[in-house]
């Protein structure tokens, strides 16, 4: 019988000027105190920064993985050679490992989402550094959209994570959710679950409204105080929204597919004290390859002239990785 044939040993990759340049602008983004060196803490901050929702014992795992000395902290040495080893294992099977995928997310990741600046719904507030949006008054709803639509189309970012507080909640009268291109004519004085552009979920009661109809989806009531991630993937046209628990750990979760072929995230106030906050957000253009195959967007009338492509995802090569630094 033959031995079987163990996989080539993989050297560490040796990084070009730019790629060490654009490291070095990442690393001091992730050293928030200047002390050149990572710490729990300060991971922890990036990735509420980026819209991710992970725990801090998550968030531990993560840096372990780079702290090679085990000290607690990661050094400007310790992080260029997570990039160094885990490039070649990209090309072998795709994969990056967590804390060289933060680094990458990081890198690549468009400016941060907003809520819209320019247009407000009714009697609703937008902060200064448009983080937060609130409204309060005894009754009807104002609408507020994010600062950019995101689409599988075009060469725009088809990804965004998003991480929500809900700061203040009355009533549960808020809606959370996306919003079509189409939408954005329409006057953003009536609740979402009653346009057909939009599909969002009730923070009252968790049910998942769906081109003016309920779903049979459930998130869940959600309290004063929640956090709610949301991931929205244009190339799959889906959103999935998780309800965190207070150590940021997964507590209930519901996905919606078939979304419009452009799109962005959006809420919606009622009656009462509401107030939202975007803890942080990132956003990406992921790796896929066309199928080969075209639909019309069934999700209304008004886009019959729009195109969305069914795409399948592949695998993330060495090439795409290293050009990310670049």
């Amino acid at each position: 019988l033959r031995a079987a044939q163990q996989p080539p040993f993989q050297p560490a990759m040796a990084l070009t000027k730019a790629q060490m340049e654009k490291l070095d602008q990442v690393f001091h983004s992730f050293d928030l105190d200047g002390n050149d060196s990572i710490s729990v803490s300060e991971l922890e901050a990036v990735t509420h920064a980026l819209g991710l929702a992970l725990t801090k014992q998550e968030v531990h795992d993560m840096l372990s993985e780079a702290d090679a000395d085990k000290s607690g902290e990661v050094d400007y040495a310790e992080f260029v050679k997570v990039m160094e080893h885990h490039l070649p294992k990209v090309g072998q099977d795709g994969r990056l490992g967590a804390f060289g995928h933060l680094i990458t997310r990081k890198a690549k990741s468009g400016p941060p989402l907003a809520w819209h600046g320019e247009k407000c719904g009714d009697r609703v507030t937008v902060s200064e550094d448009r983080k937060v949006v609130s409204r309060d008054a005894p009754e009807g709803w104002g609408v507020q959209l994010f600062d950019a639509w995101l689409s599988a189309a075009t060469s725009t970012y088809n990804t965004a994570d998003v991480l929500l507080e809900v700061e203040q909640l009355t009533d549960g009268n808020v809606f959370i959710g996306i919003a079509g291109r189409n939408f954005f004519p329409s006057p953003w004085d009536h609740p979402l679950k009653d346009s057909k552009h939009c599909a969002v979920v009730s923070l009252a009661d968790g049910a998942v409204w769906r081109k003016t109809v309920k779903t049979d989806l459930l998130l869940g009531a959600v309290s004063e105080g929640d956090r709610i991630h949301v991931f929205l993937d244009m190339l799959r046209q889906s959103m999935t929204i998780d309800l965190l628990a207070p150590d940021n750990s997964l507590d209930r979760s519901v996905t919606v597919d078939e979304l419009p072929s452009e799109c962005t995230l959006a809420v919606c106030l009622g009656p009462g004290a509401q107030r939202v906050r975007i803890v942080g957000s990132s956003t990406e253009v992921a790796t896929h390859e066309f199928s080969g195959k075209t639909n019309k967007d069934l999700w209304d009338e008004d886009n019959v002239q729009r195109l969305a492509f069914e795409k399948k995802e592949s695998i993330a090569s060495i090439e795409a990785v290293a050009q990310s630094l670049e």
